[in-house]
Formats: structure tokens, C-alpha cells, sequence
């Protein structure tokens, strides 16, 4: 006679119905991995929460410390005072029409701009006119001295010659 051995776990009513995926065991496990995601996220939150907070004490901590030490955290206390326009180079008579821009951010004088990338051109030509004299050079530019009106007689000498040759070479054209 041969004894029959039966597994109780694998063992199934006849009558029983045999379980789904998609039945109450199913939800129980969806239910199961959601509750591991909320709490994953409430600890990643609680870790935020917690770094929020350490990192609130020790930024207080640390002014505490600086105001002990007399240094200030204020903003407009690294900022610098204007400079006066007696010391500002960009006010120069030059360089000021640059600056002011109306509404539409366009230059208010629009020769300016002609003007200063015209400078360089006639600075060359009024240094050629001008026949320094021989003095012994120095490497300092605030020891160095400069004949200012010779070099204005030289900047409107160039600049006639160079409407000059305007007018020709317009005039010129023309006829």
C-alpha cells in the first residue's frame, strides 16, 4: 500500500474558488507599495526639514559671531559711494553724450557715438603736426607735461583738413 503525501499549503478546496491578480489580495498588495512610498517621502521630507532647520541655526550662529567680531553682514555696506562727477572720468565732455538713454534705450545725441569713434583718427593726425621738443623721458605720466593749446590748434587743423576733403571729395562726385 502506497501513503499519499499532501502539501496542506498547495492544497485547494474543491469548492474554493482559485484567487485572481487582480482580487483583494492584489489591493492589499498596491495598498502595501504605496504606504512604502509615502513613507519614503515623509523621511526624505523629515531630511529636508531637519537640514532646513540646522542650517537656519547655524547661519544665525554665525552672525552672532560676526556682529561680536564688529563686522557686518549689510549689503550696502560693500557697496561704494558714487563717484563725484569732479573725479568721474566718463562725464568728460567726450564721453558724457554717450550715457543718457531714452525710454526706448536709444542715444539721446546721436553724433556721440560718431564723434568718439572719430577720436582716435584726429588724436593721430593732431600728434602728427605737433613737433614736440626733445626732453628727457621719463616713465611717470604725472611728470609728463602737455602744451594744451598747441594740441587744441592741432585737433581743429585736423579736423579742418578733414571737412576739407569732405566737401572735395563730396564736391567731387557731384559734378
Amino acid at each position: 500500500m502506497a501513503v499519499q503525501i499532501v502539501n496542506p499549503v498547495n492544497k485547494q478546496d474543491e469548492g474554493a474558488q482559485p484567487t485572481q491578480a487582480g482580487g483583494l489580495s492584489g489591493l492589499v498588495r498596491s495598498w502595501r507599495y504605496l504606504f512604502i512610498l509615502i513613507g519614503i517621502g515623509v523621511v526624505i521630507g523629515l531630511f529636508y526639514v531637519e537640514e532646513n532647520w540646522r542650517g537656519e541655526r547655524d547661519w544665525a550662529k554665525y552672525k552672532r559671531n560676526l556682529a561680536a567680531r564688529g563686522e557686518s553682514l549689510d549689503r550696502s555696506a560693500f557697496i561704494p559711494p558714487a563717484v563725484p562727477d569732479s573725479e568721474n572720468f566718463a562725464v568728460t565732455p567726450l564721453l558724457a553724450p554717450l550715457f543718457p538713454f531714452s525710454v526706448n534705450q536709444k542715444q539721446r545725441n546721436t553724433n556721440a557715438l560718431d564723434r568718439v569713434q572719430n577720436f582716435a583718427p584726429r588724436f593721430d593726425a593732431a600728434s602728427r603736426a605737433i613737433k614736440a621738443p626733445k626732453t628727457v623721458r621719463s616713465n611717470s605720466w604725472v611728470t609728463a607735461r602737455a602744451n594744451l593749446p598747441l594740441w587744441h590748434g592741432a585737433f581743429v587743423a585736423a579736423t579742418a583738413r578733414r571737412e576739407a576733403k569732405a566737401q572735395l571729395s563730396s564736391g567731387g562726385d557731384s559734378g
